[in-house]
């Protein structure tokens, strides 16, 4: 019996970190290539053997109804594929990709052995890579973007917005964008995705994991690697993410001192938290003030959307009633007519029945938070600030943090916090 379980949590351990590092490639300039489908594929197969396995969990994990809740969660997601199936087209692939991934995730961390303790395995071992590779992108962005001392080895089409050519190097690092802080011009860290936000997005995944779920120190070694790192993207929403992680981590740690002490450190911090995001909105209103406005305007747009069809929404993939929104200036040649708010893409897509798989984990993990550990509140909160910021419903970081939120339980449990 022994001998199953260890050969069991072997290969569960190796799929797992498969499963990560093809997670990495969500969003990424590689997922754009021709090989974008077979990331896909292969990252529902993942999770469908990392489900099957953890069934073998299930007399020692003590759970009755995990199993009655994922036949629920699979009727859930057919009925919107079912609802949605005449406006699908090309994206019911995704669709089922995506949502049959998550799917499969919930059995995973419902029954899986390494999922019973206070933290997930999986989830750490992710952190854990995203912190190697990012401090592999700081020394690429350092040589080649800021020193110069690498020359591209070829350029590539990107086919995000408007196609144009990049320059790659070695295929480990792609330079796609540049920002300007007043007079200051540098070329972003973005390392093997399209745009800075996406991998802000996967650097404050990884922060706020160690920070509020580990509890760890933001002065750590690699906690530091990772505030470095989103610095170098360049990216807003990173920026307000570094300060919510400094803001409460002091606050609650100078609780235990006193109501008196924590009342003027926390209205002190409050005042330096809506000074940096001042700062950096009105930053970013000053150097790029449409980037700013197209995406308040997508949060509004995508929630107006959701008025015509409140329950089932508009058609997943039904881009269009999103573009006739849009301002005009965004429709022409070389406007902006992506978007960029994760959340408020569900909304018009989805309607409330989507929105739901999204809002359900999170309010979860709030309640629980509130009532176990205030940390799980911030971990929750953020998500949802990062999902109403950038565009990622379907990145497979989400598709794993949803399920994990969805199966928190008493082993959360209260820990002291630490600077």
């Amino acid at each position: 019996m022994n001998i199953n379980f260890d050969k069991n949590t072997m290969l569960t351990k190796i799929l797992a970190f498969s499963m990560c590092l093809i997670v990495l490639s969500s969003q990424s300039i590689y997922e754009l290539t021709s090989w974008g489908k077979y990331l896909k594929i292969i990252m529902l197969g993942l999770s469908f053997l990392l489900g099957l396995l953890s069934i073998f969990d299930m007399k020692t994990t003590g759970k009755k109804n995990g199993m009655f809740v994922f036949l629920i969660f699979l009727i859930y997601i057919l009925i919107l594929y079912i609802i949605n199936a005449y406006n699908l087209g090309q994206n019911g692939k995704s669709f089922l990709v995506a949502y049959l991934t998550l799917t499969f995730m919930y059995l995973y961390f419902c029954y899986n052995k390494l999922e019973q303790k206070d933290h997930s395995y999986l989830l750490k071992s992710l952190t854990n890579i995203i912190i190697f590779f990012a401090s592999l992108s700081l020394i690429m962005w350092l040589m080649i973007s800021v020193w110069g001392l690498i020359q591209p080895t070829q350029f590539i089409e990107l086919n995000w917005g408007n196609p144009h050519y990049i320059p790659s190097y070695f295929h480990l690092y792609f330079e796609t964008q540049n920002v300007s802080f007043g007079s200051l011009v540098f070329m972003r860290n973005t390392w093997i995705y399209p745009e800075a936000p996406i991998f802000s997005f996967v650097l404050s995944f990884a922060l706020i994991y160690r920070s509020f779920i580990e509890n760890q120190k933001i002065t750590s070694k690699k906690s530091v690697i990772l505030m470095t790192t989103i610095v170098t993207t360049g990216s807003s929403t990173g920026f307000i993410v570094l300060a919510i992680i400094v803001f409460t981590k002091i606050s609650i740690y100078f609780k235990k001192f006193g109501r008196i002490f924590f009342l003027v450190t926390g209205i002190s911090v409050i005042g330096i938290l809506l000074t940096v995001i001042y700062l950096v909105v009105k930053q970013k209103f000053v150097n790029n003030q449409s980037s700013l406005n197209v995406r308040l305007e997508d949060i509004v747009i995508g929630f107006q959307s959701l008025k015509a069809h409140p329950f089932i929404g508009n058609g997943y993939g039904n881009y269009s009633v999103l573009l006739e929104k849009m301002t005009p200036e965004r429709l022409t040649l070389n406007g902006n007519a992506g978007f960029s708010s994760g959340l408020s893409l569900i909304a018009a897509y989805g309607g409330i029945l989507l929105l739901l798989i999204y809002l359900v984990p999170i309010i979860k993990g709030s309640i629980i938070g509130i009532k176990e550990n205030i940390n799980l509140l911030f971990f929750s909160l953020t998500i949802f600030f990062l999902l109403l910021t950038t565009i990622i419903q379907t990145n497979f970081i989400i598709l794993m943090v949803l399920p994990f939120l969805l199966n928190l339980n008493e082993k959360i449990k209260k820990r002291e916090n630490t600077l």
